[in-house]
């Protein structure tokens, strides 16, 4: 199970190339965004927020691990 906590940019950054939730702020061709959550990396040389990757600097201000995929529960036989 994955933390489930915001954490701000200022007080670390996910390990590059990792996806995660990000809460990003910015003007992205005409579309305002402000708090808005996507799905996002971080890479040395910045975000890339993806559906976006040709944003040039999104203002992130935190991020979240993904949550676990869902996994089913297997029912089984009576015995």
């Amino acid at each position: 199970m994955t933390e489930n906590r915001w954490i701000p940019v200022t007080d670390r950054l996910p390990e590059d190339d990792v996806t995660v939730l990000v809460t990003v702020s910015g003007i992205y061709n005409a579309i305002t965004f402000e708090g808005a959550i996507q799905i996002g990396a971080y890479y040395r040389e910045g975000w890339l927020i993806e559906g976006y990757e040709e944003w040039d600097n999104p203002n992130v201000a935190a991020w979240m691990p993904l949550p676990d995929p869902y996994m089913p529960a297997i029912e089984q036989e009576p015995v």
